[in-house]
């Protein structure tokens, strides 16, 4: 079969197969499954009839490789699997639309197996023949709540809880799987509509369970909440930073002290009649003493720094102001007697301010 296989000779065995299953069965099963496009499902279905076992091992192996490869044999599939393997029936009822519904529900009834027909009913629209069979002939009240939870009914919610308020039995089965299934029924509306008298066995334990998965439900959305309330604050937070910090961006090698003056570069944060990198005053000239004035306003100081320099700048002004006018003045009084000494009066009280 390796040689087979290795030369691409599939084709030319394909006349050939009951000889190659008799040599190595699951071998040149998983071969011709494999090789489904060079040898047809129907060439090789053909040359084993007679032997239901190999056709069904080979229709099942060709269902795993391809569920839609084999559709022209799932209807005779349900029949070899009811017979060679029920176990794996349900999947592939589940799997496979390719299937005469009312021909499968006879075979699964024939065959006794009850899950498959539950299934083939629900599929059908026959869902409270399918819970009545669940309830009656499995007994499982987990497989009719989780039935009654997929189809989604509220008339199949109804009828289950009728049916299990018939006997105490049923109704403490069904308070004990509660627990899990509170989405299809409502522990108190079971215990509301519980006969009077009725001596349900250990509706204490049920009752107690009941309550328990309550706190754990109500301990579990609490934690919840407080999860979504921490990130819901440090999100807000976050966002609060990125807008603040959207109002006066830090430019590379300044800082921003205060968001309210704006950025650096904007001109309305600059105090009038100062450019930037310069000290001089609103008329153009430099003023007195701005040369050892430290405060000198530049593009890359904050708004502290901007401050201080016009600050500075004004004094600088007001100072080279009152040393013309005292020295005008003193020019207009060297005619009087006593010119010298008031000049240097007034030079020396210039000097002082």
């Amino acid at each position: 079969l390796a040689f087979v296989v290795e030369h691409s000779m599939v084709a030319a065995v394909a006349e050939h197969v009951r000889l190659l299953v008799a040599l190595d069965t699951p071998g040149a099963i998983d071969i011709f499954a494999a090789h489904h496009h060079t040898v047809s499902p129907a060439t090789v279905v053909r040359q084993l009839e007679g032997n239901k076992s190999l056709q069904h091992l080979y229709l099942h192996v060709l269902f795993l490789r391809d569920v839609h490869a084999g559709a022209a044999f799932h209807a005779r599939q349900v029949d070899l699997y009811a017979e060679f393997a029920p176990s794996k029936l349900l999947p592939f009822l589940q799997q496979s639309s390719h299937y005469n519904l009312q021909a499968a529900l006879k075979t699964c009834e024939r065959a006794n197996l009850v899950r498959e027909t539950v299934f083939i009913l629900s599929r059908m629209g026959s869902q409270r023949a399918a819970l009545r069979l669940v309830l009656g002939k499995l007994g499982d009240m987990e497989h009719a709540l989780r039935f009654v939870r997929d189809q989604g009914d509220p008339d199949l919610t109804s009828e289950l809880l009728a049916h299990a308020l018939q006997s105490p039995a049923l109704a403490s089965d069904l308070l004990h799987h509660l627990a899990g299934h509170d989405d299809v029924l409502q522990p108190s509306q079971v215990l509301r509509q519980l006969p009077a008298g009725m001596a349900v066995p250990n509706l204490r334990d049920r009752i107690s369970r009941i309550m328990a998965d309550c706190l754990q439900q109500r301990d579990l959305a609490a934690s919840c909440a407080r999860i979504v309330d921490q990130e819901a604050n440090e999100l807000s937070a976050k966002l609060f930073r990125a807008r603040r910090g959207s109002v006066c961006p830090v430019l590379p090698g300044s800082t921003c002290d205060s968001p309210r003056h704006g950025t650096m570069g904007d001109a309305a944060s600059r105090p009038r009649g100062i450019s930037p990198g310069s000290n001089a005053t609103s008329n153009g000239s430099p003023p007195s003493g701005a040369a050892s004035s430290p405060a000198v306003y530049s593009g890359g100081t904050n708004a502290h720094g901007v401050l201080q320099s016009s600050r500075a700048a004004a004094a600088g002004a007001a100072h080279a102001a009152a040393g013309v006018f005292l020295v005008n003045r003193g020019e207009r009084m060297s005619d009087g007697p006593g010119t010298a000494q008031q000049t240097e009066t007034i030079s020396s009280t210039s000097s002082q301010r």
